[in-house]
């Protein structure tokens, strides 16, 4: 299963497929021909996503800048060991939330995160594009006492509350969000065949 960014911001999913015009999802043809960077941990290193749309944009350069059991609330000292290359960006894709949702950090410290984060990008490039997208559903959290994972973390709090303090903190701040927890089509009831350990989604 891959994901192809939508307009911003009716949550929207395309098949990447050659046959998709760009022209027809206007976020993403502002973005054709463009330098993008995708920042964020297992979901981007595995450049699943990134690839589908380096694809369909026909993108002039693509950085990608995802790093494993990377947190949300650390993606800022990931960018910064990148900071010479923001200046040149066109437009850059994080997402992230589900290490954090996974070591039970609660979602006050995202708030905090995402707007340091968009507050630091615009410092050092004030015309890019940011696109945020939220974590997915997954059952990644297991508890000490055994095996079973769940989708709720040690506090209680379920990953539907992870996605949502990312989504309406990028509303507060009036950046475009897209809600993959609600669009992308992984639920409770069918991530085991939707992903391939409960969090990563599957290429078809």
């Amino acid at each position: 299963l891959t994901l192809a960014i939508g307009q911003a911001i009716p949550d929207k999913l395309y098949e990447p497929t050659p046959k998709i015009n760009v022209d027809y999802i206007p976020f993403l043809s502002r973005l054709e021909g463009k330098t993008i960077a995708f920042l964020g941990d297992s979901f981007t290193a595995m450049a699943t996503y990134p690839n589908t749309a380096f694809t369909l944009l026909q993108s002039a350069k693509q950085f990608n800048w995802g790093a494993n059991a990377w947190k949300y609330t650390a993606l800022q000292s990931l960018l910064q060991s990148h900071q010479s290359d923001i200046p040149s960006l066109d437009a850059i894709v994080i997402l992230g939330g589900a290490n954090d949702f996974a070591s039970s950090d609660g979602t006050a410290g995202l708030v905090t995160a995402c707007k340091s984060l968009v507050s630091y990008i615009y410092s050092q490039n004030p015309t890019i594009l940011i696109l945020h997208l939220t974590p997915t559903y997954t059952y990644g959290y297991t508890p000490p006492s055994g095996t079973q994972r769940t989708d709720t973390d040690a506090n209680g709090v379920h990953i539907s509350q992870y996605a949502q303090a990312i989504k309406d903190t990028c509303d507060e701040i009036g950046v475009p969000v897209l809600d993959t927890y609600r669009t992308l089509g992984i639920t409770q009831y069918n991530v085991a065949s939707m992903t391939r350990d409960g969090l990563h989604p599957t290429e078809e």
